[in-house]
């Protein structure tokens, strides 16, 4: 289930900060939006687009109750 979804574009590399969360394990996901639309784009075949940059770490976040995480996304 998605927790938090934060938006930034433009930018290669950004420190993001999710705050109050309750405990449990947790994966993180980025998408580089290059059409700036909020949403991962598939792409498209005909008109030779290919599908916006999505990036699942493979990391499993572990956090306690009340705590805070910091993750630092790089395209």
């Amino acid at each position: 289930a998605l927790i938090k979804e934060i938006p930034f574009s433009g930018e290669k590399e950004k420190k993001i900060s999710v705050q109050n969360i309750p405990a449990g394990n947790y994966k993180v996901s980025a998408v580089d939006d290059v059409n700036g639309n909020g949403q991962w784009d598939t792409g498209n075949f005909r008109k030779r687009i290919q599908p916006e940059k999505l990036i699942t770490f493979k990391d499993t976040y572990t956090l306690k109750g009340g705590w805070d995480l910091d993750i630092e996304v790089k395209f």
